[in-house]
C-alpha cells in the first residue's frame, strides 16, 4: 500500500464543498500528483469554478482518473496549478455521499457481529440470522444478497474470521481461537485426537473450527476405522481422500470433522464395535 507523508504537517481540517468533477486519463492524473504546482490543463480549464468564500469554506474542484479510484481535491486561487491540494484515496465517496454513509454503517454492523461473536461464542462458531441482526443494528438484509455478500466480504477481511456461511437466512461465523476468551482451548489431551493443535491448523491456513487436524499416521489408522478422512489445503479447502495411497502422498495436513470424532469416541466408549472382526472397519482401498 501506498500513501502520502507530510513533514511537519499540519491537519487543519477547513471545509470544502466539491462545485464539479472531471475525470481525465489515469497518466495525467498521475502527473498532476507528481508535479502538482505545474499547470496542468484540467485545473486550468476549470479555475473559475474554485475559490474560497467570506466563510472560509473551500469550493473545489474534483480530479479523478480513468479506472482509479482515487483522486485529487483542488482548489487553484485561479491559477493552473493546485494551489491547494488534497488526495482523496476513495473519490467516489465524494462524488456519492450515499456510498461512505453506507460504508460506515456495514462497519458498524461488521463490528457488532464480530463482539457478539467473539465475546459468546464457546467453541469458535457463532451464527447470527438476519432477523437477529436487524433487532440488534437495524439493518435489513433478507432478500437483499448483495449486502448479505458486501457484509460476508467485510466479515471475512477482519482477523478474527476464520471462514463464513451465508445460508438458511444466517451468517455462520468461525472465528480464531485466539479472539474468544471464552472458547475452551483444546489441547492432544483434551480431545483432540491427534497432538496437532488447532492453532498450527489454523498458521496452516486452514480455519474451519468444525475440522479436527491429524497427521499422516493417525489419519491412515482413523481411515482404516472407517471414518472419512480429509486432505487439507493451505488455502482453505479440503477434499476426501480416496483411497491409503492419497492419504500417503498428500505433504500436508489431514482432518476428520469434529462430529464425526465424537460420534467415533462415543463408540468406542460404549464398546458397540466389539463384536466386529479386526481389520474389517471400513477400510480404504488402496489407489
Amino acid at each position: 500500500m501506498k500513501t502520502v507523508f507530510e513533514h511537519k504537517p499540519d491537519f487543519t481540517f477547513r471545509e470544502f464543498a466539491v462545485e464539479k468533477t472531471v475525470t481525465i486519463p489515469a497518466r495525467k492524473l498521475e502527473e498532476m500528483l507528481r508535479h502538482p504546482m505545474c499547470n496542468h490543463e484540467a485545473i486550468v480549464e476549470n479555475a473559475g469554478v474554485m475559490g474560497v468564500d467570506g466563510d472560509g469554506v473551500y469550493h473545489c474542484l474534483l480530479v479523478t482518473g480513468e479506472g482509479r479510484a482515487d483522486g485529487l481535491l483542488v482548489e487553484s486561487e485561479g491559477s493552473g496549478s493546485a494551489r491547494y491540494a488534497s488526495y482523496v484515496p476513495e473519490a467516489t465517496a465524494l462524488r456519492y455521499p450515499t456510498l461512505s454513509r453506507l460504508n460506515r454503517e456495514l462497519a458498524e454492523v461488521v463490528d457488532a457481529i464480530i463482539a457478539e461473536g467473539t465475546s459468546r461464542t464457546t467453541e469458535g462458531n457463532w451464527t447470527v440470522t438476519f432477523s437477529e441482526l436487524e433487532d440488534m443494528t437495524g439493518l435489513c438484509v433478507e432478500g437483499k444478497p448483495f449486502l448479505q455478500e458486501t457484509l460476508g466480504d467485510m466479515l471475512c477481511s477482519r482477523p478474527e474470521v476464520a471462514d463464513l456461511a451465508i445460508e438458511d437466512g444466517q451468517f455462520d461465523v468461525a472465528y480464531y481461537l485466539d479472539f474468544c476468551p471464552n472458547c475452551q482451548r483444546e489441547t492432544a489431551q483434551e480431545g483432540l485426537p491427534d497432538e496437532i493443535s488447532m492453532e498450527e491448523m489454523q498458521h496452516y491456513g486452514y480455519g474451519w473450527e468444525g475440522m479436527l487436524p491429524l497427521g499422516r499416521e493417525r489419519a491412515l489408522a482413523l481411515a482404516d476405522a472407517g471414518l472419512e478422512v480429509f486432505l487439507l489445503m493451505p488455502d482453505g479447502t479440503e477434499r476426501t481422500a480416496e483411497g491409503r495411497d492419497e492419504i500417503a502422498a498428500h505433504d500436508g495436513l489431514f482432518g476428520v470433522e469434529r462430529q464425526a470424532w465424537q460420534g467415533y469416541q462415543e463408540e468406542m466408549e460404549s464398546g458397540s464395535q466389539a463384536n466386529v472382526p479386526a481389520g474389517t472397519q471400513g477400510m480404504l482401498p488402496s489407489m
